[in-house]
């Protein structure tokens, strides 16, 4: 209520943009919940309607904002003005933060509809065009670009675009010395590693994910996405090995694979 409040009697505050994003969040978090336990087989309407407002909240978002954008570049803003600088770099932020949020309203408003049925499919096709779209355009922001790809590959993944979705996961992987998006990076791993699996590819799976496990931190080594790709990675070893014990039983590698899997599983 305080931040309705807020963005129904402060139209031109600075940080209108930002409230309108922490409401948004507020409605895609009710949705999440609403979607807890839900039948996969049928639509869930109060989901659908949480995302349906979250979204409909972004795009206006989105207007508001690129107006603001909009009035500052036709001031001719000061570089010199520290402070005319910094807002116009918040409202650039908050602006494609709104368009990757009202793209992921979309993505999950389809996940919130029966599974096979046209609605959802079309949704996920609209989301999937929406992040393509952002990450085509922005270029500096790596933050947004990145998570747009990696949504992307998600949608693709789940409409069968399967080799496109690798590569939209490899390419978040192997991103190089951008410390925020490691938790990002590792989850992507972890879904690139699902896939290469699941098409038989499991030595450059399981090399590939060893090598992401090998080079952790010490603060990630406990995380949960760090444990759900040691999980993955546990799953894809024995896969290969059962599947290099059906030509020869005795298969070195395949006792290995076994013998390191359970170390693992120790440790």
């Amino acid at each position: 209520k305080s931040i309705r409040n807020f963005l129904d009697t402060r139209k031109n505050h600075p940080n209108r943009g930002t409230g309108r994003l922490k409401l948004g969040e507020i409605l895609l978090l009710r949705a999440a919940e609403a979607n807890k336990d839900a039948d996969p087989t049928q639509d869930n309407n109060e989901a659908i309607q949480n995302y349906e407002s979250a979204h409909k909240l972004f795009e206006g978002t989105i207007q508001e904002l690129a107006a603001v954008l909009e009035n500052i570049k036709g001031a001719r803003t000061d570089a010199s003005d520290t402070k005319a600088v910094a807002y116009r770099k918040k409202v650039q932020q908050d602006l494609r933060q709104a368009q990757l949020l009202s793209a992921k309203s979309i993505e999950e408003r389809g996940r919130s509809r029966a599974e096979g049925s046209k609605p959802r499919e079309a949704d996920l096709k609209t989301a999937e065009k929406m992040f393509t779209d952002l990450y085509l355009k922005e270029q500096r922001m790596v933050g947004v670009r990145n998570y747009s790809l990696y949504y992307r590959s998600l949608i693709q993944r789940d409409l069968g675009k399967k080799s496109d979705a690798i590569d939209g996961f490899q390419r978040v992987a192997d991103l190089q010395n951008i410390d925020a998006l490691r938790p990002l990076q590792t989850v992507a791993n972890t879904e690139l590693l699902i896939l290469l699996a699941a098409e038989g590819k499991f030595q450059p799976a399981v090399t590939r994910a060893e090598k992401w496990v090998a080079g952790l931190r010490p603060d990630e080594k406990n995380t949960v996405e760090t444990s759900k790709l040691k999980l993955e990675l546990g799953k894809a070893k024995i896969a290969w090995a059962n599947s290099l014990k059906k030509a020869d039983a005795q298969d070195s590698v395949a006792k290995r694979l076994i013998r390191d899997t359970r170390s693992d599983l120790r440790s």
